[in-house]
């Protein structure tokens, strides 16, 4: 019984790590408000929600996902925004500027990452 049990949960973990490979939020393709794509090193201005305190699977997570409602959503790294301003921010539609950048995870592998430059709140 207990060998079945930890058999299931190995399935399971299995099955957890493929999709976060496959359907992570990171992934996001797309374009940017001028139909361009999400490539790694172009400079981008993208609209959406800001939502705080996303989690990953290992915490391979920036804390901070855009979702657009157009392309999908993007994760975004705010470190270079003013913290105190981060509270206002969650929920709230925005205009991002920033460079895309790929991100090489250890468990979800490589994902697109917008490095917030500017966020204005719409």
């Amino acid at each position: 019984m207990r060998l079945l049990a930890l058999a299931a949960i190995g399935l399971l973990l299995g099955s957890l790590a493929a999709c976060s490979r496959s359907g992570s939020p990171g992934a996001a393709s797309g374009g940017g408000a001028d139909g361009s794509a999400l490539t790694p090193g172009r400079t981008v201005t993208l609209i959406g929600t800001l939502r705080g305190g996303m989690a990953g699977i290992g915490g391979e997570h920036t804390g901070w996902q855009l979702e657009r409602d157009s392309g999908g959503p993007i994760m975004v790294d705010m470190s270079a925004i003013n913290a105190d301003l981060h509270p206002k921010m969650d929920g709230a539609e925005v205009s991002i500027t920033g460079p895309i950048e790929m991100k090489k995870w250890v468990e979800r592998g490589e994902a697109l990452v917008l490095v917030a430059k500017s966020v204005t709140v719409r």
